[in-house]
């Protein structure tokens, strides 16, 4: 089981422009200090997940079980992926920049 943390890594790794509460994806990985509290919340009543979630529910397509077999289902991904990532070995130094630059 990976950390919270490394979760969070994973998760602002592959963010979306759109800050999410609980720890998920955010707008800017890291101390986002900076960045005012109101653009947060701002961008967390727009979050198009949560949005669209509430929409599901008002059309009684989903229940708020069913939206966490989803999540836990999505975590235990996450949680494989990041692993997987986690055990392969380092490139060679010579191929770190394979595919950067147009050769």
């Amino acid at each position: 089981m990976l950390t919270r943390e490394r979760r969070a890594t994973a998760r602002a790794a592959a963010a979306s422009p759109v800050g999410r509460p609980g720890g998920e994806a955010v707008l800017v990985p890291g101390d986002a200090g900076y960045v005012p509290k109101t653009l947060f919340e701002e961008w967390e009543r727009k979050d198009p997940i949560r949005l669209f979630e509430s929409e599901l529910k008002s059309r009684r397509l989903v229940d708020a079980l069913a939206l966490k077999e989803m999540e836990s289902g999505i975590e235990s991904e996450l949680d494989e992926a990041v692993a997987w990532a986690e055990r392969q070995p380092y490139p060679e130094p010579e191929e770190c920049l394979t595919g950067v630059y147009h050769e």
